[in-house]
């Protein structure tokens, strides 16, 4: 056997799977009795996790099945009949799963000053290794001995991001649990092997990682190659090979998804087009984001507003008014509904001066009711 640089063994062993590309080979468990060449799914990955997330200080309110702690440890944070299918060796599965251990009694942290020799305080847990790899890409493995002032400061980012979408770890474990019910159920019934579950639950891509991670920047004109694969080409050029991997493709419909998932599809689209606008506009993306925002906010619904039966009221009671500021207080009520230039063809003699008003009117929250401006109760009565 030859040592990897991870810290696991290369046994000789036949089968590889999909965590492979991970490091080291494959091989058989040293910690039970395991048979050359088994290979498990990550949905039967069964055994319990709470002693070892203790020993770690790592422990979450709900019980953490130990496929998802092995999916968390490997950077993969979107469950799906896709990724609970995953093969894993026993070598695999103990490396990440409950034999993990860490490396020193320092705190691993990736941006932990080199200079400091603060001893690990706490181990990372599910929940902020999530949040973690959702701002910054950066994976740190579930226990992963922190220090107090890096949780502080991890803590601390999340916090201050005011776009931020609450992360609930329970409902990954609930879905976790439910996919693996539901699969499980299909193989003891003998129903099909090659049962397309993807499109059964209406779920992500079926690649593997393991085609994920083989996934070059060259050949750029595959007749084969998918979508994805000429997504994640193009931004692997334009980042210099910096930008993350789009994995999965959503498929389900926004409004079904969860919002851990809907915060993770947010934050990687919102940096695509960062990317993009820095080689169309470079420094100017913050102004174009909120340009773009303004302009489409409101598009697929546009229609619908318009015609809007309280919107056109408003509109006649802004008409009948004289006085400027009576216009403005009722403007503010709908004036983030629209474009500038969508309220300029709705209200005849509008000006861009009084739209500005009228928005920083709302934005500073002294807006009337809907019921008091069409009553006529306004600060000139």
């Amino acid at each position: 056997m030859s040592a990897s640089s991870d810290g696991l063994t290369d046994d000789i062993y036949s089968e590889v799977c999909d965590f492979s590309y991970l490091g080291g080979g494959c091989g058989i468990s040293h910690h039970y009795s395991s048979t050359p060449n088994t290979l498990f799914k990550v949905y039967e990955c069964t055994k319990p996790t709470t002693i070892h997330l203790k020993r770690l200080n790592s422990s979450e309110s709900c019980d953490f099945p130990e496929g998802l702690l092995i999916l968390y440890r490997t950077g993969i944070f979107s469950i799906d009949a896709t990724t609970t299918q995953l093969s894993i060796c026993p070598k695999h599965r103990d490396f990440y799963g409950i034999h993990w251990k860490n490396k020193s009694a320092r705190c691993q942290h990736p941006d932990h000053p080199s200079s400091s020799k603060a001893k690990a305080d706490r181990g990372s847990s599910p929940l902020l290794c999530k949040q973690n790899w959702l701002y910054t890409r950066q994976i740190i493995p579930v226990g992963t001995g922190l220090c107090k002032q890096c949780s502080i400061k991890m803590k601390n980012f999340v916090k201050s991001d005011k776009t931020q979408v609450k992360l609930n770890i329970e409902e990954d474990v609930e879905l976790f649990e439910r996919l693996c019910g539901h699969i499980s159920s299909i193989h003891e019934d003998k129903e099909d092997t090659d049962l397309d579950l993807d499109s059964q639950l209406s779920f992500l891509s079926t690649t593997t990682l393991t085609e994920l991670s083989q996934q070059s920047t060259s050949d750029w004109e595959a007749d084969n190659a998918s979508g994805r694969d000429k997504f994640n080409r193009a931004m692997n050029i334009l980042s210099n090979g910096k930008f993350p991997t789009l994995k999965h493709q959503l498929k389900l419909p926004w409004d079904d998804v969860s919002k851990s998932t809907k915060a993770m599809y947010l934050k990687f689209t919102s940096d695509v087009v960062n990317l993009i606008i820095q080689y169309i506009a470079p420094g100017q993306e913050n102004k174009i984001m909120a340009d773009l925002s303004e302009k489409y906010m409101y598009l697929n619904d546009d229609n619908q507003t318009t015609h809007d039966d309280m919107t056109k009221a408003l509109i006649q009671a802004y008409l009948d008014q004289n006085n400027s500021q009576t216009q403005i207080q009722i403007l503010s009520l709908f004036v983030q509904k629209f474009t500038k230039q969508k309220l300029i063809e709705l209200i005849p003699g509008l000006t861009m001066s009084k739209i500005d008003r009228a928005r920083k009117h709302a934005n500073l929250g002294k807006t009337w009711t809907n019921d008091n401006i069409l009553l006529g109760y306004t600060e000139c009565d």
